[in-house]
């Protein structure tokens, strides 16, 4: 404690400021007595340290913004701990973006957040969130963008996925291809790369390979008064 400027009585020492508090007392602090409220000054904060109006003292920042090594007020960062750097609009502390190959002064931002403007090999920009994930769609071998397949695990096939309200597509997915009336599993498919189409090796009887629509049709679509046939061939009208 040291007197006040009046010689009164007794106010607490300031922290954090510039002046050490076993420097603090009536004659050194004299210049920094503030008449209309009745208090001492701190003239300057320690770095990691800013005045505070309403505490009249000298606050850390890390107790007003977390992660905050040094700070203009409670409100603004400019600098933070390791492995932490301030916000767009320094309010807080958030992480480095992990597998951007940018550092964060030249991370992008949409005047709210920062996003990596690219990411490590295996992982790509989530252009909601600004950070860089990984293809993690099931049975999908590559990605186009998040939530996005660009080519699926065979047996597996793109599989647009609409919003329901607007009818967009807001993903792609892997499928599993199961062509009806096929007697042969899907993983025992023939995979057209022309057409990029399954193609079923054998169907049930009487059913014959479309290799226009790439489905197994009856007998009778396929061949005019068929009631049983094999592959191509009628056996009975």
């Amino acid at each position: 404690m040291m007197l006040d400027y009046e010689y009164l009585s007794c106010v607490p020492k300031l922290d954090g400021c510039i002046i050490p508090q076993e420097l603090q007392d009536d004659e050194t602090m004299a210049d920094y007595w503030d008449d209309g409220k009745g208090i001492y000054v701190c003239p300057e904060c320690l770095p990691g340290f800013f005045w505070s109006e309403t505490e009249n003292n000298c606050i850390k920042c890390s107790d007003a913004i977390s992660d905050c090594d040094e700070c203009v007020t409670g409100e603004r960062c400019t600098k933070c701990r390791d492995d932490f750097f301030p916000n767009y609009l320094e309010n807080e502390c958030t992480k480095f973006i992990e597998n951007c190959k940018a550092s964060p002064e030249n991370y992008v931002h949409d005047g709210e957040k920062y996003l990596c403007p690219d990411c490590r090999d295996g992982f790509m920009i989530n252009a909601l969130t600004g950070l860089c994930e990984q293809c993690d769609i099931d049975n999908c071998i590559s990605c186009e963008k998040v939530d996005f397949c660009q080519e699926c695990e065979f047996p597996f096939a793109l599989n647009p996925v609409l919003d329901p309200i607007k009818k967009l597509v807001i993903a792609v997915q892997c499928k599993l291809v199961e062509i009806q009336n096929c007697i042969n599993e899907p993983s025992e498919y023939i995979f057209d790369e022309d057409a990029e189409e399954y193609v079923c090796p054998n169907c049930r009887d009487n059913y014959v390979w479309n290799p226009i629509e790439f489905t197994c049709e009856e007998c009778g679509d396929a061949i005019e008064g068929c009631a049983m046939c094999v592959n191509t061939t009628c056996l009975r009208c």
